[in-house]
């Protein structure tokens, strides 16, 4: 038998039919009968409707109460014979099912009109796996194909174009399709149709927006100007020229009045899949818990540049009370010993990636235990 998913997921809807209909029928033979209201003969089911006493003129039964004459008829035979069935039916399903998936008994179709509808968290991992895998076999028809780039290219209510939960949702069917299935689908049966197919979803990707967000610290000190790092990812359309623009960073309390950082519409490297760190500075806040929004736009082009998308962030930043001083400042030469260790490996430098310098701590256990509630501030200069 073919091992098309239209085929598979056809027999299983006629396997799950058919357990539906064996329930029905344990159902009917135990509960159905209708004319129990009626009296009739506990033996032969006579009619009794008009019959005087408890003895039934057809087969001369006498029932014991006019309460039996209104017994429910009941199919023991054709019910034990559908639970049988159904029993084997269930186990040869479980069996199926363990082996594979339950989105095999879903067809294509179905799969698709269910992907949009349904959260990464429940069955749009499993549906976006099944249609991935089905993808990269050439399972899928060209209809099919180009109803999933199209959905690809729109994103949900849930996962909205652009978004992280996008990224999670999506991520791995445009990966699938870069990786694997555009080649399968525009090498099985080179047409024009199917090239305009492919270059129309080139096109849509070229428009699609980076994800963008934010690494936020996880506490502040008050008087000190707020720092944190803007998160963007271009995994598809890095080869386009694009640039950040930091519009404004707003918080709900109006005592926090934050500008926009000094730095001017940043310019991403393009060429490369690499995340994009940008670090911002903003004036100080005063202790307390702070939200606000960010706003950032995004912009494409080269000589002239037109916006691409907008996007507003959430901020939380718990601010505290800075300190005047250390508690107890103490020194001795032991400790500066100990600080030299941790900071032996010093700064490290890389030829390429979106962070080139890292300055590298080596506390051994022997420090942890002497340094464990001490913060170490470092002031680098680099020349």
């Amino acid at each position: 038998m073919s091992d098309s998913p239209f085929l598979v997921g056809l027999l299983n809807l006629l396997l799950v039919a058919l357990l539906g209909a064996l329930v029905w029928l344990v159902a009917w033979a135990l509960f159905g009968d209708r004319d129990w209201k009626r009296p009739r003969c506990p033996r032969c089911h006579h009619d009794l409707r008009g019959s005087t006493g408890l003895q039934c003129p057809e087969c001369g039964f006498t029932a014991r109460s006019t309460r039996e004459l209104h017994r429910r008829r009941r199919r023991w035979m054709v019910a034990i014979a559908a639970l049988v069935a159904l029993f084997s039916l269930a186990v040869l399903l479980r069996s199926v099912w363990s082996r594979t998936s339950w989105t095999s008994a879903v067809p294509n179709r179905v799969a698709l009109w269910l992907l949009p509808r349904t959260g990464s968290a429940d069955t749009g991992d499993d549906l976006a796996d099944a249609l991935g895998d089905r993808l990269a076999r050439g399972e899928l028809s060209d209809g099919e194909i180009e109803d999933l780039l199209a959905l690809l290219l729109e994103g949900d209510s849930r996962a909205p174009i652009g978004s992280i939960a996008w990224v999670g949702k999506y991520g791995p069917l445009v990966d699938r399709w870069m990786n694997v299935g555009r080649r399968h689908f525009l090498e099985a049966a080179p047409t024009p149709e199917r090239q305009a197919i492919s270059d129309a979803f080139d096109r849509g990707l070229e428009r699609l927006p980076p994800t963008v967000g934010t690494a936020l610290p996880t506490r502040w000190l008050a008087g000190e100007p707020l720092a944190f790092e803007l998160l963007v990812e271009r995994r598809w359309n890095y080869a386009l020229p694009m640039r950040v623009v930091v519009e404004s960073l707003e918080f709900e309390r109006a005592t926090a009045a934050v500008r926009p950082p000094v730095v001017g519409p940043i310019v991403l490297a393009h060429g490369r899949p690499v995340p994009a760190r940008i670090p911002l500075l903003f004036d100080p806040l005063p202790a307390g818990a702070h939200r606000g929004t960010l706003r950032v736009s995004i912009e494409t082009g080269g000589e002239s540049w037109t916006p691409l998308a907008s996007v507003e962030l959430p901020v939380h930043v718990p601010v505290a009370e800075a300190l005047e001083g250390p508690f107890d400042p103490f020194h001795d030469e032991a400790l500066d010993a100990a600080v030299r260790d941790c900071l032996t490996p010093g700064l490290i430098r890389w030829a390429r990636g979106s962070r080139r310098f890292a300055m590298r701590l080596n506390p051994t256990q022997e420090l942890r235990d002497r340094l464990g509630d001490v913060s170490l501030g470092v002031e680098a200069e680099i020349l």
